[in-house]
Parts: C-alpha cells; structure tokens; sequence
C-alpha cells in the first residue's frame, strides 16, 4: 500500500519513540519497524512506514511474514480503530456490495444469543461484513 508521505513520517517517529523493550504490543511491532495494529495471542498485525502490513510473533519465535492480502482491509479497520489520523486509508464500501450471508454484516462470527463481539474475524468475508457485488 502506498502510504501518504506525512503519514509514513509519522509512523516512523512512532516506531523510533516506542520502546523495543517489553511485551505490550506497541513494543513487538516497534521491534519489527511499524506500528502495532492488533493484537490476539500468537500474532500481532504491525505497519510498516513502507506502507506493507506483517504478522509477528516473537513469543513462539515465529518468523515475521507478510500479512496475507486477504486480511489487508481488516487491518486497515485496525489502523483507523488505533490511529483515527490514518482513517482515511480504509476503502469505502462498494455500492454493489451485498452483506456477508456467514457473518450476517458482523464480519466477525458470533453465536445466535452472543452479546457483543467474538473475535473470531469471518473467513468468508475476511470481516468486512460484505462481499464486492457478485461474489
């Protein structure tokens, strides 16, 4: 993804004033060059200031690896949930777009009776909670 300059800027001041000691998120994906979008126990999403989104995990040793393009929008949603100031990243709904019929428009999988969120992102939409017309 190709990053506005000021916004690649800012993300590099962020990365270089986090501190690459501790265990909170922030400090995982400072360690990794970016800023830490979400994180679930064995995986934190992180920005790069080169605009590409990376999975780590340095409890389990995991090799750090591009996040898969399937689940850039979601970590778009992430970026504007955590930095209001990079909102404007995330890709307006298309008007052809119909609601995920898995998820029913949640874009996250929930039980009948469940209050709130699960957590547990769609596959089907990969929790957009719609699909591009047509599909």
């Amino acid at each position: 993804m190709l990053l506005p300059r000021d916004s690649a800027e800012r993300i590099a001041l962020i990365v270089e004033d986090t501190s690459l000691v501790g265990g909170h998120i922030d400090n995982e994906a400072a360690r990794h060059g970016g800023i830490a979008l979400m994180g679930m126990i064995g995986s934190v999403w992180l920005l790069r200031p080169d605009g590409s989104f990376w999975d780590v995990d340095n409890e389990s040793n995991r090799t750090p690896s591009p996040l898969p393009p399937e689940w850039h929008f979601k970590a778009l949603m992430c970026v504007a949930e955590r930095y209001p100031w990079l909102a404007s990243l995330v890709p307006e709904r298309a008007a052809d777009a119909i609601v995920c019929t898995t998820c029913a428009g949640r874009g996250e999988i929930v039980s009948p009776n469940q209050v709130g969120g699960s957590g547990f992102f769609c596959p089907q939409c990969h929790a957009r909670g719609w699909r591009p017309g047509g599909k």
